[in-house]
């Protein structure tokens, strides 16, 4: 089964936040990443296996993992830009009409093929300038 994990910038640091989106599609209402992890104590009972971050993050920023890592072994999410490795910078974005995942270099679209092929240079959001313009 495929790994659900949804990364977006946190509103009052600007840092990246990795973990489980929560919303209520209220377009007022917050978007919440929540990592959730297991606790160091071995004697642990069940109320003290599992601790929660959460941070409110800026809707524009968030992508979700497709699934697949890159030739450097790097988790690929929607927003990441990509660079083959014979050339051309490609961005992943999610295709409603195909509802999957694809990659975009100016008006081409092709799908996500495998990662072995190409590496994550950056993000549509802190690296626009790699898409060339």
């Amino acid at each position: 089964m495929r790994e659900i994990e949804f990364r977006g910038k946190d509103v009052e640091t600007g840092e990246w936040r990795y973990g489980k989106l929560l919303t209520d599609n209220n377009p007022n209402q917050s978007w919440i990443i929540l990592d959730v992890f297991e606790t160091d104590n071995e004697n642990r009972n069940d109320t003290e296996t599992i601790k929660t971050n959460g941070w409110e993050i800026d809707p524009e920023t968030i992508g979700q993992y497709i699934g697949k890592k890159d030739k450097n072994g790097v988790k690929i999410f929607m927003g990441d830009i990509i660079k083959f490795s014979g050339g051309g910078v490609w961005s992943v974005y999610y295709c409603e009409d195909n509802s999957m995942f694809r990659l975009r270099n100016g008006g081409l679209t092709c799908c996500v093929v495998d990662g072995k092929l190409y590496s994550v240079i950056g993000n549509v959001t802190d690296n626009p300038e790699l898409l060339g313009g």
